[in-house]
C-alpha cells in the first residue's frame, strides 16, 4: 500500500469517490487503519488484509503489469513518479 500508484487504485470511497469508482466500506476502513497505524509490523498486517480483500473478495482494479517502460535520454537526471502520465512542453507538429 505504500506505492502511490497502487494506492490510487485502491480507492473505494463510495459517494466521496469519482464517478464510476467502486464502493467498499471494508477497504476504506482498512485504508484508514493503515494510515493511522504507526507500528510497521501492524501496517504490514493491515496491508496484507487489504491485499487479500482486493485479490479475492472485492477487486477494485486489475494490475496488468508492474511498471511502464520509459525511455529517458542520458542527459536528463530522471523522471518524477506520478500516478498517471504527465506531459509538458509538448506540441503537435
Amino acid at each position: 500500500m505504500t506505492n502511490p500508484v497502487s494506492a490510487a487504485f485502491i480507492n473505494a470511497a463510495c459517494d466521496k469517490a469519482t464517478f464510476g469508482w467502486p464502493c467498499d466500506e471494508g477497504i476504506e476502513k482498512l485504508r484508514d487503519a493503515f494510515a493511522k497505524e504507526t507500528d510497521p509490523a501492524k501496517q504490514k498486517a493491515i496491508a496484507e488484509q487489504v491485499s487479500v480483500r482486493l485479490s479475492g473478495a472485492y477487486p477494485t482494479f486489475a494490475p496488468l503489469g508492474q511498471s511502464t517502460p520509459d525511455g529517458v535520454p542520458r542527459n536528463i537526471g530522471g523522471l518524477l513518479p506520478t500516478p498517471s502520465l504527465a506531459l509538458w512542453n509538448v506540441e503537435k507538429k
